[in-house]
């Protein structure tokens, strides 16, 4: 007779004093992979930025006091490099400047093209070691790179959080659910706490609210697209599946289905009320997977050809968390209240992300675009 592990903890890992507010190990898993996501999504923002950390027109707070800087500080040699570098007619414009006149856009775009021009020119000091440079010397309008990543990755990070949550929900009553019965009771929809959260769901939550970032934030992060930001994304998302898969294994949900198998798990109390009987541990195949996907993709990210080709980072994590999460679906007890085709609604919805994985990766083929030389206007 098989040994096969008995596995009924409490849900609860404690209660709210006062309160009287349970709080569950899911509910803590949950949390901490945003919280572990948001530090791996800091880490990959600056990562980013120390291999591209150009200037954008935004960045300058303060264009009037930027020139005025720029005149004073001539003589040091790092402006006076960086003066010699600009073409004549670009040089005599900013030493004649009037600098009660307010800088229109094309003389900013012109400066900010002079200085990342600068910042490629081979010299002893690296692109990130120069703009540090620049930085110090205007402190009172430049704005410093590492406030601007942490920044984005605070707003990254909070627009998917409130992405996975509406979706992940609505994505299980949809998808899931009866729906008739949750639009008779709107209220029910709010009571996350009783269950019934989406991966699939949560997904189109997140990409929706990066699109509505990036439609917000484009103008301070122009050269970081849809692309470049699921490509952050991918990375700390596969962290956090792995965790969410954990935490459903603690709370005996999404359960595989019945099985002989010696690493078999007896759950005590499913759920959903299932029988206790010998199932697949499928949530710990997930969350190892998962594991796996992270650290593969964290390698990935410094191979050179990844950094520069948007999509590919997340290209590879849609491939193959989703062809692997059809594939799993085989081992799982069925959840939605819509069944009885050949395959069940995880597989059918993982379909269209494996396509959108496949239009990632080679999206930078398919979608090349072109540079505009603002800067070649004030050279002549």
């Amino acid at each position: 007779m098989l040994a096969w592990l008995y596995w009924n903890p409490q849900r609860e890992l404690f209660t709210i004093p006062y309160l009287d507010r349970p709080i569950a190990w899911y509910g803590v898993f949950f949390a901490l992979g945003f919280v572990i996501g948001y530090w791996i999504l800091l880490h990959i923002c600056r990562s980013f930025f120390a291999k591209e950390p150009f200037f954008m027109v935004s960045d300058v707070t303060n264009w009037a006091r930027f020139l005025m800087t720029l005149r004073n500080k001539k003589s040091d040699p790092f402006i006076h490099n960086f003066l010699a570098s600009l073409p004549n007619p670009l040089q005599e414009k900013i030493l004649q400047w009037n600098l009660t006149q307010e800088v229109d856009e094309g003389f900013q775009k012109a400066i900010i093209f002079g200085m990342n021009h600068y910042l490629k020119q081979e010299v002893s000091q690296s692109r990130k070691e120069k703009r540090d440079q620049f930085e110090e010397l205007f402190p009172c309008s430049l704005q410093r790179l590492d406030v601007k990543v942490k920044f984005l990755a605070e707003r990254l990070c909070f627009y998917t959080i409130v992405g996975t949550v509406i979706g992940a929900r609505l994505g299980h009553i949809v998808f899931y659910e009866n729906l008739r019965e949750y639009l008779s009771e709107p209220l029910r929809i709010l009571k996350t706490w009783e269950g019934g959260l989406a991966s699939h769901g949560a997904l189109i939550g997140i990409v929706i609210a990066f699109a509505i970032f990036l439609r917000r934030y484009k103008r301070m992060y122009p050269q970081i697209g849809f692309r470049r930001v699921l490509d952050f994304f991918v990375v700390p998302a596969a962290l956090g599946g792995c965790l969410i898969r954990i935490g459903n294994f603690f709370n005996q949900e999404i359960l595989g289905k019945s099985t002989q198998i010696p690493w078999a798990i007896i759950f005590g109390a499913p759920a959903d009320g299932g029988m206790v009987i010998p199932r697949h541990p499928a949530q710990l195949y997930e969350a190892w997977f998962y594991l796996i996907v992270f650290l593969v993709l964290m390698r990935a990210r410094k191979y050179e050809q990844m950094i520069l080709s948007p999509g590919k980072i997340a290209g590879i994590g849609f491939i193959v968390v989703f062809a692997f999460r059809f594939f799993i679906e085989f081992f799982k007890e069925e959840q939605s209240v819509y069944h009885g085709t050949l395959l069940n609604v995880g597989q059918f919805l993982s379909i269209p992300f494996i396509l959108l994985g496949i239009a990632l990766y080679f999206s930078e083929t398919l979608f090349k675009k072109k540079s505009q030389e603002v800067f070649s206007q004030h050279s002549r």
